[in-house]
């Protein structure tokens, strides 16, 4: 009855400003992709030849050493932090993150140094106008403990949103085509006629003004079974 229901809510209808950062949610009868549970996402088939989805790996903390000045690392920065940190990949992930939108519960060590909250607070936030400049120029009003996770959520959301544009334009006319997106990543229902187009839509999305945000590319027959592709 699950699948039967959502089989029947066939599209996704996105509110752009339904939340404060502009990271998309969706309206209440549209097909609940943002919050679907993963042993439904079988659900979700193409119409052309495959389901191919491009997701970020470690946008939010991406964002945060762009805007700090700090050039990307390659691979798994998840991954690098836990090292640096002696504890599991999650673990590090939570901690990190937690610590860079100011919980007082998590220390970070040595790596204080490399995600300076202060400075990216003090160069987008406003204390007087209570309010944030993301790197758009878009302007949100926050406190000061807001500051930093609004400025890096909502800088995230526009290069996601705008590297989706831009991968929309590509295909247009083309037979794949965006399907949808889901927080830091871009869904595409491909054909198989389309495959020169791979390592376009590729540098598409991992290219921002803040550096090449590496990617994971994975593709299945359906969006639960999606597999990791390896592209150089």
């Amino acid at each position: 009855k699950k699948l039967r229901d959502l089989r029947d809510k066939n599209k996704v209808q996105y509110k752009q400003f339904g939340t404060v950062t502009g990271r998309l949610s969706v309206a209440p009868k549209s097909f609940p992709i943002m919050t679907l549970d993963r042993e439904y996402r079988k659900a979700v088939l193409p119409t052309n030849d495959w389901i191919l989805e491009l997701d970020y790996n470690a946008a939010e903390l991406r964002v945060f050493l762009g805007l700090s000045g700090h050039e990307q690392p390659h691979g798994d920065l998840h991954k690098w932090n836990s090292t640096f940190l002696k504890m599991d990949r999650q673990q590090a992930k939570r901690s990190v993150i937690a610590y860079m939108y100011g919980s007082k519960n998590y220390d970070v060590g040595e790596l204080e140094k490399l995600y300076n909250v202060k400075s990216v607070k003090e160069k987008h936030f406003n204390p007087i106008e209570e309010e944030i400049t993301n790197l758009y120029g878009r302007k949100i009003k926050s406190d000061e403990f807001h500051a930093v996770n609004y400025t890096i959520q909502s800088t995230a959301a526009e290069i996601a949103l705008r590297n989706t544009l831009k991968i929309f334009h590509l295909l247009k006319d083309r037979k794949s085509s965006v399907k949808f997106c889901l927080h830091d990543s871009v869904v595409i229902d491909f054909s198989d006629d389309d495959r020169d187009l791979i390592h376009d839509i590729k540098r598409l999305f991992s290219n921002t003004p803040l550096g090449v945000f590496p990617c994971n590319i994975k593709a299945g027959k359906n969006f639960g079974d999606i597999k990791e592709l390896k592209i150089d």
